[in-house]
């Protein structure tokens, strides 16, 4: 290996402004192996000039960033062909991310305005201008999520430097109100952004205040607008991870995003909005009394106020009922006269009748409750109208039975 780390470091050179992800990737993973060998290629001085070399592409590659212009082709690929290299080193050493803090905040902070300017072509449809290129898009958003990987882990080392990165984290996700595009396993911006964000809020050695954890919650909210699910559902595990945990880290923020994991009862995913409603349903006692109360009085339904909650109110009634209970009551044995009580007495046709009834009383009688009220329940979030007629017929006999 070392014998041949010139012609490594020619290779390295020849990919510096390559626009092809998957070579840069193979050099990612050449590089990785190259740095874990066992010692002594720690100490060895082809290593030692071999990481020198790696270092000085890097810090040409970052340098290629003009706040001024919209940023070249050729430019592009040497910036995220440097943070690729330079996130494959911070996966041995992570503090090497903070010799270069200052200028990938700078990135990240110029390709966000590149990126969402580009969303912004796309959206409105400018015929006036001439449609911004896939590929450029693409790989805008490429470095821009490298650029959030390599600073995220980094987060309480920033420094001066923090305010400019989480500001730029916020204005995307703010002002970011579709999916950006993808191209192959490109992940998303806004995909990324969950993830980081995710990390944050569970890890008590991220460097955030509570505060700030409970503002990203409360913008990510806006995720329930976009047309994937994907970053939503991303949020939406975050939040009941956080809030269902039986010993949260941060117990002051739990209490702060209870407007967020509302908004997880009306998750379009029905796995996802179960959970949240099983967690939900928790947290209210089992009477009827208590339950109606709670729904009528207590309970603060704002933060969906736009949106049909009752049918969270008519699922929480409804799951008074013992799931394993008969549907019908007694069985159908009692019901129906034994097939040998009968013989000779009626034709075989008839015994054939009176047999496949007796089947099928088995079969109804053997339905529990359970299996009625679920699939019901389910039905609720996919029709007001139904939520509507069973409220209006549910609550008089619940209100009769209290008074």
């Amino acid at each position: 290996v070392a014998a041949n780390s010139t012609s490594v470091r020619m290779l390295l050179e020849a990919c510096r402004q390559c626009e092809s992800p998957k070579v840069i990737d193979a050099v990612g993973r050449l590089v990785s192996k190259y740095i874990s060998l066992p010692p002594p290629n720690d100490t060895e001085p082809h290593t030692a000039n071999f990481l020198k070399c790696l270092h000085e592409g890097i810090e040409k590659g970052l340098s290629s960033v003009n706040a001024n212009q919209l940023t070249a082709r050729v430019d592009r690929a040497q910036i995220h062909n440097a943070e690729r290299i330079l996130l494959t080193l911070a996966e041995k050493k992570p503090d090497v991310v903070d010799g270069y803090a200052q200028t990938l905040v700078k990135i990240v902070q110029k390709f966000t305005r590149e990126h969402l300017s580009h969303m912004m072509q796309a959206r409105q449809g400018q015929r006036q201008q001439e449609p911004v290129a896939e590929d450029v898009v693409d790989s805008t958003a490429r470095v821009l999520v490298m650029g959030l990987k390599l600073l995220s882990p980094r987060l309480a080392a920033l420094g001066d430097n923090r305010k400019g990165f989480l500001l730029a984290v916020s204005t995307l996700i703010e002002r970011t109100t579709i999916i950006e595009r993808q191209s192959g396993d490109t992940a998303g911006v806004l995909a990324e952004i969950a993830r980081i964000v995710g990390v944050w809020v569970s890890d008590p050695a991220a460097g955030m205040k509570t505060q700030e954890k409970a503002n990203f919650v409360h913008k990510m909210m806006n995720f329930e607008q976009l047309r994937g699910t994907g970053p939503y559902n991303t949020f939406l595990q975050m939040v009941y991870d956080l809030v269902s945990s039986p010993t949260p880290a941060d117990p002051e923020l739990v209490s702060k995003v209870q407007r967020a994991w509302m908004i997880g009862l009306r998750c379009r995913d029905p796995t996802m909005r179960k959970s949240f409603f099983t967690f939900f349903e928790g947290q209210i006692p089992k009477g009827l009394h208590s339950r109606l109360h709670h729904v009528i009085a207590k309970q603060e339904w704002d933060s969906i106020g736009d949106s049909y909650w009752l049918k969270h109110g008519v699922e929480l009634t409804l799951n008074m009922v013992k799931s394993d209970d008969p549907l019908l009551g007694q069985g159908a044995g009692a019901q129906s006269r034994n097939a040998t009580e009968l013989k000779g007495k009626v034709s075989d046709s008839a015994l054939a009748a009176f047999a496949k009834n007796d089947a099928f009383l088995n079969t109804a009688y053997a339905v529990t409750a359970g299996e009625l009220l679920g699939p019901l329940c389910e039905l609720l979030h996919y029709s007001n109208a139904l939520t509507h007629v069973l409220w209006t017929s549910l609550f008089p006999v619940v209100w009769a039975s209290l008074t």
